[in-house]
């Protein structure tokens, strides 16, 4: 297997697409951003949650959690 070397390659690249390089650099940094505020998100989410019990929001469809209404659909075989 022959040796690549990926410091020549990468110089290559850089040099003959500099607008592509930005734009790959820009894509990267944003993702690994958006990665650590996410994870900084559930961290602040999950303390706020173990010291402040927080009420769940209300069911939008109160008749799918009625047993009476499953009753309506059922086919007798």
């Amino acid at each position: 297997m022959p040796h690549l070397d990926y410091s020549g390659r990468a110089i290559r690249f850089v040099n003959r697409f500099p607008v592509l390089n930005g734009l790959l650099t820009q894509i990267n940094f944003w993702i690994i951003a958006n990665l650590i505020l996410a994870v900084l998100l559930h961290f602040m989410y999950s303390t706020v949650n173990e010291n402040i019990r927080l009420p769940l929001p209300p069911k939008r469809d109160p008749i799918s959690s009625s047993p009476s209404y499953s009753v309506l659909f059922t086919v007798p075989y």
